[in-house]
């Protein structure tokens, strides 16, 4: 962590940094959210069946909130 001279932490780019992770609560919350009702272990084998299973347990998120 950069500080500056009088000890404070800031510099030209901790306010930009900080607006991009702002938004990043609501997808955590929406992940965690996912995981707790349906699970986090995909039991499908192939890339296709991952996807597949990963896209109908958010479509039932979705449905269930």
């Amino acid at each position: 962590m950069t500080r500056r001279r009088d000890g404070k932490v800031g510099g030209r780019w901790r306010k930009a940094s900080r607006e991009d992770t702002a938004d990043a609560g609501g997808v955590e919350t929406f992940i965690s959210g996912l995981k707790r009702t349906v699970g986090s272990v995909l039991q499908a084998r192939s890339l296709a069946g991952r996807l597949a299973e990963a896209v109908r347990r958010a479509l039932v998120y979705i449905l269930r909130r």
